[in-house]
């Protein structure tokens, strides 16, 4: 079985389509008219060539894994032992984990600003200054925000599952 972590590949311009994984609160706040700044934001590019590119720069995911490797070790070996129990006592050996717990640390990491500090540039010069695109000025003074979640597609576009 092997670990996959990864992000479902939407196109930046389609973050407020049906196939969006931004939650339907966060889809309703589509603002009726977008600015240029915010049509322009990651015009041509999806979410999978940006993880691509902040991996490079910041290791995210990289970061992530090896903050919960106990966490992920731990869960595997338990889905290990039950599926054995299983397959002794006669059962189908499958060993069940359910990934998606993974899902959900992640993006909390995100939001609780868990990487300031750990990774080098983080917190991002962007997030200091509070700059958000789903404002009409994105670049307008405001309070700073976690870093990587300036539209939320990032965070919310992160998936982890496994394969046999």
């Amino acid at each position: 079985m092997k670990l996959q972590l990864g992000f479902e590949n939407t196109p930046y311009s389609a973050r407020y389509s049906q196939q969006s994984p931004l939650t339907a609160t966060q889809k309703r706040r589509q603002p009726q008219q977008m600015s240029k700044p915010q049509q322009d934001y990651g015009k041509s590019k999806t979410v999978g060539q940006v993880a691509e590119e902040l991996e490079k720069k910041y290791h995210i995911v990289e970061t992530f894994f090896n903050l919960e490797e106990d966490f992920i070790v731990d869960n595997f070996e338990g889905a290990y032992a039950n599926a054995m129990v299983q397959g002794i006592g006669g059962g189908s050996w499958d060993p069940a984990w359910d990934p998606s717990k993974l899902d959900n640390r992640f993006r909390r990491s995100l939001s609780s600003k868990r990487f300031d500090g750990l990774i080098r540039g983080v917190p991002t010069k962007a997030a200091q200054k509070g700059v958000s695109h789903l404002r009409m000025d994105p670049y307008g003074s405001r309070a700073p925000r976690p870093s990587f979640i300036d539209t939320s597609l990032y965070q919310r576009s992160f998936k982890a599952w496994t394969e046999k």
